[in-house]
């Protein structure tokens, strides 16, 4: 009896282990589970609109200890299988960001047709008239009464890390961050801050030379004009020639060499302030030749800083991508080349993120100045710079691009329509046509950003 109870239990135990080894090959030979769906809202997440949730795009709410406040955050996840590694590009706003939206979620901004499901697509809103930066003291208006606390620099490299790392599995290190006008160079700085964060910047329309009396004066005096920041001068960097001075810490200009040790990959790109069609329809459509004449004037402006950080790049022989296209200090010139931008965007993360990719060897290239830069009278350098039209010029409605050899001046863009560039750009289709940037008609709102609806 005792041996057939016996022979009873050995067969039980093969058959258990027949079952659990077949369960455990089914497992080992299982496809890799689904990521968490984009449509589904991760904790403190809402949809603020319709349109936000067919376009995946969830609002959350992070709290921020450094500010001691609650900050909006766009986010479209990617759709990247369970256990990939995830990466983000943060795209930051511009002078007059809403405090409940980010501009860059709205459709017409190009951005979230331009980029692809790969990425987590990151969005702050808020931030006006900051410049993106953790000030010394609190932003006052003219009364003197306190604003809401400013320290986006830490928000942005710590405190939102931290956040998308737990919620939506981004990983800490191999991101990018794009900025644009107002945080375009702050983009840069925070990139150069935090290389282990962010590997790859871009900055569009942005101002880089700020630490001389030009910079001292106008951006106060436009944080004061557009947003009512009366203590811009001194609460955000100290006094530019007092002894706590952080001026310099923000010029990209006395920053830019850093990236030849860090290795990082750093974009840039800037309107040549000759206005698109589109723009003519909005002045006429608005009957407001101001926004149209502030648009010139402000591209103009960046134009010069960044022909100005262009030369320096090539005269140190810096890995830097410089990009000039046709258009105004509007949505309508960063609309209609969102799909070019995106696509350096993550190309630059493809290749810093690839396993054969070295961290800190920098890239490097030769290409011929254009047109646009000849006068740098640099024949080889390091610095990559295209010219192109607009994807709104050209009659097919992409751009077109050529090469140009080194010294090439090239054709005149503006008489022919085309482009001169030492490495081509994927061609983009204009999306429609959004309002001009609010920074160009202060004290109005633009329709581009529209109030974000009750969330269901």
């Amino acid at each position: 009896m005792r041996r057939r109870i016996s022979s009873v239990s050995r067969r039980a135990v093969q058959a258990a282990t027949a079952v659990a080894v077949c369960a455990a090959a089914a497992f080992v030979a299982a496809p890799p589970a689904a990521a968490l769906s984009p449509d589904q809202l991760r904790p403190n997440c809402t949809w603020a609109s319709e349109a936000d949730e067919a376009a995946a795009v969830q609002t959350c709410a992070v709290y921020s200890a450094a500010m001691n406040r609650i900050v909006l955050v766009q986010i479209r996840p990617s759709t990247l299988a369970a256990g990939s590694a995830e990466h983000a590009v943060y795209l930051l706003d511009g002078i007059s960001a809403p405090d409940t939206r980010s501009t860059w979620a709205d459709a017409d901004s190009g951005a979230l047709a331009a980029y692809s499901n790969s990425y987590n697509l990151v969005m702050p809103a808020g931030g006006a008239g900051t410049w993106m930066t953790d000030w010394q003291s609190t932003p006052a208006g003219a009364t003197g009464t306190p604003g809401a606390s400013a320290e986006w620099e830490t928000f942005l490299s710590t405190e939102l890390p931290a956040y998308l790392a737990d919620d939506f599995s981004v990983e800490p290190g191999g991101n990018a961050i794009v900025g644009l006008s107002m945080s375009g160079g702050p983009a840069l700085t925070i990139a150069l801050d935090h290389p282990e964060i962010f590997t790859v910047a871009q900055s569009l329309s942005g101002f880089y030379q700020t630490n001389n009396p030009v910079g001292w004066f106008v951006i106060p005096a436009i944080q004061s004009y557009v947003t009512g920041i009366a203590n811009g001068n001194t609460a955000m960097w100290g006094d530019p020639l007092g002894p706590t001075s952080t001026w310099s810490a923000h010029d990209v200009s006395a920053r830019i060499g850093e990236i030849t040790a860090s290795g990082q990959r750093i974009l840039i790109t800037t309107g040549i302030g000759v206005p698109l069609p589109q723009d003519f329809l909005i002045m006429a459509i608005t009957g407001n030749p101001v926004a149209f004449v502030s648009g010139v004037a402000i591209e103009l402006g960046a134009l010069a800083s960044t022909l100005a950080l262009n030369a320096q790049a090539v005269l140190y022989g810096l890995p830097v991508d410089f990009s000039y296209t046709v258009g105004l200090h509007s949505w309508t010139q960063w609309s209609a080349n969102a799909g070019a931008d995106a696509a350096a965007v993550e190309s630059a993360l493809a290749t810093a993120n690839s396993p054969t990719t070295s961290s800190t060897a920098p890239r490097t290239s030769t290409a011929g100045a254009a047109a646009i830069v000849s006068t740098t009278a640099i024949a080889s350098t390091t610095a990559t710079t295209t010219v192109q039209t607009s994807a709104a010029v050209s009659s097919a409605g992409t751009t077109t691009t050529g090469s140009s050899p080194s010294g090439d001046a090239g054709p005149d863009v503006a008489s022919s329509g085309s482009a001169v560039s030492s490495t081509a750009r994927p061609t983009s289709t204009a999306p429609s046509v959004p309002s001009a940037d609010p920074i160009l008609a202060p004290g109005t709102d633009s329709a581009s950003v529209p109030t974000a609806s009750t969330a269901h």
